[in-house]
Protein backbone atom coordinates (compact mmCIF):
# COMPACT_ATOMS: atom_id res chain seq x y z
CA UNK A 1 0.00 0.00 0.00
CA UNK A 2 2.71 2.48 1.01
CA UNK A 3 4.82 1.59 -2.03
CA UNK A 4 1.85 2.10 -4.36
CA UNK A 5 1.15 5.51 -2.81
CA UNK A 6 4.80 6.53 -3.17
CA UNK A 7 4.81 5.46 -6.83
CA UNK A 8 1.57 7.37 -7.41
CA UNK A 9 3.13 10.54 -5.98
CA UNK A 10 6.11 10.16 -8.33
CA UNK A 11 3.82 9.57 -11.32
CA UNK A 12 1.57 12.56 -10.57
CA UNK A 13 4.64 14.76 -10.07
CA UNK A 14 6.12 13.63 -13.39
CA UNK A 15 2.82 14.41 -15.13
CA UNK A 16 2.84 17.93 -13.67
CA UNK A 17 6.47 18.68 -14.41
CA UNK A 18 6.83 17.02 -17.81
CA UNK A 19 3.32 16.24 -19.03
CA UNK A 20 2.15 17.75 -22.29
CA UNK A 21 -1.28 18.95 -23.24
CA UNK A 22 -4.08 21.10 -21.89
CA UNK A 23 -4.41 19.25 -18.55
CA UNK A 24 -0.82 19.54 -17.33
CA UNK A 25 -0.59 23.07 -18.78
CA UNK A 26 -3.72 24.11 -16.86
CA UNK A 27 -2.34 22.54 -13.67
CA UNK A 28 0.93 24.46 -14.02
CA UNK A 29 -0.97 27.71 -14.68
CA UNK A 30 -3.19 27.15 -11.63
CA UNK A 31 -0.22 26.49 -9.35
CA UNK A 32 1.78 29.41 -10.76
CA UNK A 33 -1.22 31.64 -10.11
CA UNK A 34 -1.15 30.52 -6.48
CA UNK A 35 2.55 31.37 -6.19
CA UNK A 36 3.83 27.83 -6.69
CA UNK A 37 6.42 27.85 -9.44
CA UNK A 38 8.42 24.80 -10.46
CA UNK A 39 10.77 24.98 -7.45
CA UNK A 40 7.84 24.95 -5.02
CA UNK A 41 6.20 22.12 -6.95
CA UNK A 42 9.41 20.10 -6.66
CA UNK A 43 9.85 20.81 -2.94
CA UNK A 44 6.26 19.79 -2.16
CA UNK A 45 5.95 16.93 -4.67
CA UNK A 46 2.89 18.49 -6.26
CA UNK A 47 1.38 16.72 -9.21
CA UNK A 48 -1.27 16.34 -11.86
CA UNK A 49 -3.66 13.40 -12.24
CA UNK A 50 -4.62 12.88 -15.88
CA UNK A 51 -7.09 10.09 -15.11
CA UNK A 52 -8.43 7.89 -17.92
CA UNK A 53 -6.80 4.82 -16.37
CA UNK A 54 -3.27 6.14 -16.85
CA UNK A 55 -2.23 5.75 -13.20
CA UNK A 56 -3.74 2.27 -13.00
CA UNK A 57 -1.81 1.23 -16.14
CA UNK A 58 1.44 2.73 -14.82
CA UNK A 59 1.18 1.04 -11.42
CA UNK A 60 0.08 -2.32 -12.87
CA UNK A 61 3.19 -2.20 -15.08
CA UNK A 62 5.20 -1.85 -11.86
CA UNK A 63 3.59 -4.98 -10.43
CA UNK A 64 0.78 -3.61 -8.26
CA UNK A 65 -2.50 -5.49 -8.29
CA UNK A 66 -5.93 -3.98 -8.81
CA UNK A 67 -6.80 -4.94 -5.23
CA UNK A 68 -3.79 -2.99 -3.91
CA UNK A 69 -4.73 0.08 -5.94
CA UNK A 70 -8.32 -0.05 -4.68
CA UNK A 71 -7.11 -0.59 -1.08
CA UNK A 72 -4.92 2.51 -1.38
CA UNK A 73 -7.93 4.43 -2.80
CA UNK A 74 -5.90 5.25 -5.90
CA UNK A 75 -8.51 3.46 -7.99
CA UNK A 76 -12.03 2.11 -7.80
CA UNK A 77 -13.92 -0.64 -9.52
CA UNK A 78 -16.97 0.09 -11.63
CA UNK A 79 -18.75 -2.46 -13.78
CA UNK A 80 -15.86 -4.89 -13.37
CA UNK A 81 -13.27 -2.36 -14.54
CA UNK A 82 -10.65 -0.68 -12.33
CA UNK A 83 -9.98 2.97 -13.09
CA UNK A 84 -8.20 5.97 -11.60
CA UNK A 85 -9.84 7.60 -8.59
CA UNK A 86 -8.40 11.04 -9.42
CA UNK A 87 -8.64 12.65 -12.83
CA UNK A 88 -7.92 16.10 -14.27
CA UNK A 89 -6.83 17.46 -10.89
CA UNK A 90 -3.88 19.18 -9.27
CA UNK A 91 -2.58 16.68 -6.71
CA UNK A 92 -1.34 17.44 -3.22
CA UNK A 93 0.43 14.49 -1.58
CA UNK A 94 -0.32 13.98 2.09
CA UNK A 95 2.42 12.50 4.26
CA UNK A 96 2.50 10.92 7.68
CA UNK A 97 4.70 12.20 10.50
CA UNK A 98 7.68 10.33 9.01
CA UNK A 99 7.22 11.88 5.55
CA UNK A 100 5.77 8.79 3.86
CA UNK A 101 3.02 9.29 1.29
CA UNK A 102 -0.29 8.12 2.78
CA UNK A 103 -2.99 9.97 0.80
CA UNK A 104 -3.80 12.69 -1.72
CA UNK A 105 -5.96 15.74 -2.08
CA UNK A 106 -6.98 16.62 -5.61
CA UNK A 107 -8.32 20.00 -6.74
CA UNK A 108 -10.36 20.35 -9.88
CA UNK A 109 -8.94 22.64 -12.55
CA UNK A 110 -10.87 25.64 -13.78
CA UNK A 111 -14.26 26.58 -12.47
CA UNK A 112 -16.40 24.17 -10.50
CA UNK A 113 -18.59 22.05 -12.74
CA UNK A 114 -22.05 20.88 -11.76
CA UNK A 115 -21.91 17.60 -9.90
CA UNK A 116 -18.10 17.64 -9.63
CA UNK A 117 -16.54 18.26 -6.23
CA UNK A 118 -13.93 21.03 -6.09
CA UNK A 119 -11.73 18.85 -3.89
CA UNK A 120 -11.55 15.07 -3.76
CA UNK A 121 -9.51 13.51 -0.99
CA UNK A 122 -8.37 9.98 -0.34
CA UNK A 123 -10.93 8.12 1.71
CA UNK A 124 -9.89 6.48 4.96
CA UNK A 125 -7.61 3.51 4.30
CA UNK A 126 -5.26 1.29 6.29
CA UNK A 127 -2.60 4.02 5.85
CA UNK A 128 -4.73 7.15 6.24
CA UNK A 129 -7.42 8.53 8.52
CA UNK A 130 -8.43 12.11 7.79
CA UNK A 131 -9.32 12.76 11.42
CA UNK A 132 -5.87 11.72 12.64
CA UNK A 133 -3.59 13.42 10.12
CA UNK A 134 -2.73 17.01 9.25
CA UNK A 135 -1.40 18.27 5.93
CA UNK A 136 2.30 19.22 6.27
CA UNK A 137 2.62 17.89 9.84
CA UNK A 138 5.81 16.09 8.82
CA UNK A 139 7.30 19.47 7.86
CA UNK A 140 5.81 21.48 10.73
CA UNK A 141 6.27 19.18 13.73
CA UNK A 142 9.74 20.42 14.77
CA UNK A 143 8.75 24.07 14.53
CA UNK A 144 5.48 23.35 16.36
CA UNK A 145 7.37 21.59 19.15
CA UNK A 146 9.94 24.38 19.40
CA UNK A 147 7.38 27.19 19.56
CA UNK A 148 4.46 25.37 21.17
CA UNK A 149 2.26 26.84 18.45
CA UNK A 150 0.61 25.70 15.25
CA UNK A 151 -0.89 27.83 12.54
CA UNK A 152 -3.93 25.97 11.23
CA UNK A 153 -4.80 26.98 7.69
CA UNK A 154 -7.82 26.24 5.57
CA UNK A 155 -6.17 24.53 2.63
CA UNK A 156 -3.14 23.00 0.99
CA UNK A 157 -2.05 26.07 -0.97
CA UNK A 158 -2.38 28.24 2.14
CA UNK A 159 -0.06 25.93 4.08
CA UNK A 160 2.46 25.81 1.26
CA UNK A 161 2.46 29.62 0.99
CA UNK A 162 2.95 29.94 4.76
CA UNK A 163 5.92 27.54 4.76
CA UNK A 164 7.46 29.23 1.74
CA UNK A 165 7.15 32.57 3.60
CA UNK A 166 8.96 31.14 6.63
CA UNK A 167 6.01 30.17 8.84
CA UNK A 168 7.09 26.55 9.17
CA UNK A 169 4.59 25.66 11.89
CA UNK A 170 1.60 25.79 9.49
CA UNK A 171 -0.65 22.78 8.93
CA UNK A 172 -4.16 22.15 7.56
CA UNK A 173 -6.96 19.85 8.65
CA UNK A 174 -7.97 17.21 6.13
CA UNK A 175 -11.67 17.58 5.66
CA UNK A 176 -12.51 17.56 9.35
CA UNK A 177 -13.81 20.43 11.42
CA UNK A 178 -12.28 21.76 14.60
CA UNK A 179 -14.54 22.68 17.45
CA UNK A 180 -13.83 24.44 20.68
CA UNK A 181 -15.25 22.84 23.80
Amino acid sequence: LMEALCEAEAYYHLMLMRGRGEGPDAARRYLAGRGSGSDVCRRWGLGYAPGHGQLVAQLRAKGFSSAELVSADLAYERSGRVTDRFFDRVMFPIHDEMGRTIAFGGRILGTKRDGVAKYVNTRDTAAFNKGKHLFAYDRAKESMAATGEAIVCEGYTDVIAMHEAGFTNAVAALGTAFRLD
